[in-house]
C-alpha cells in the first residue's frame, strides 16, 4: 500500500488564476519595467511574446487567463531563450506584487516552511499537473521570494559612521 505524501498534501495550494486567493498572479495590478500591467500573468506573457504586436496584445488583455491564452499555442512565435527566462520573469513579477502589497507579502511569510503548490491540473511546468508531478515552478518562485525576503529581513541594516 502507498503512503499519502503529507508534504505535498498539507502545501499551501493555490490557482495562479484565483483572483481571491493571496497568491494569485491574475488578481492585482503591477508597475514593472517602466509600465503598468494589470496583473502579474500580462507582464510574464508579454516579455515572453516573439514580437511586439503580440506582447501588446497579451498587454492589452482583458483578463490575466486571456493574456496567458494568447501565448500558450505552440505555434505563437516566442522570445528566443523564452524557456531560460520564464522563470526570471515570473520571479521579478512576484517580487514586484510583495513589494507594492504588503498583505500579499504578510501572507506570504506567514506561511512560514509550508510548501507552496500551484494546482494548475494541465500545466507540469508552472503547476502540479494532475499527478502531483509537475515541476510546480510558480509554486517554488513563490518560495523562493519568501526566503529572500526573509534573509533581506535579517541582514543588519547599514549605518553611516
Amino acid at each position: 500500500m502507498l503512503a499519502p505524501d503529507l508534504d505535498k498534501e498539507n502545501s499551501l495550494q493555490f490557482s495562479r488564476f484565483d483572483l481571491a486567493h493571496m497568491l494569485s498572479t491574475a488578481a492585482r495590478p503591477i508597475e514593472l519595467d517602466g509600465k503598468n500591467w494589470e496583473s502579474a500573468e500580462h507582464y510574464v506573457h508579454a516579455m515572453l511574446a516573439g514580437n511586439q504586436g503580440l506582447a501588446e496584445k497579451t498587454r492589452s488583455a482583458a483578463t490575466a487567463l486571456d493574456a496567458y491564452t494568447l501565448n500558450k499555442p505552440w505555434y505563437r512565435a516566442k522570445k528566443r531563450g523564452w524557456k531560460g527566462m520564464r522563470r526570471v520573469y515570473m520571479t521579478r513579477a512576484v517580487y514586484t506584487l510583495v513589494q507594492m502589497y504588503s498583505d500579499v507579502k504578510e501572507y506570504l511569510l506567514d506561511s512560514e516552511e509550508q510548501k507552496i503548490s500551484e494546482t494548475a491540473l494541465y500545466d507540469h511546468y508552472w503547476g502540479v499537473g494532475r499527478d502531483w508531478r509537475g515541476e510546480n515552478m510558480a509554486g517554488r518562485v513563490w518560495m523562493d521570494v519568501r526566503d529572500k525576503l526573509r534573509l533581506l529581513a535579517a541582514e543588519p541594516e547599514f549605518k553611516e559612521v
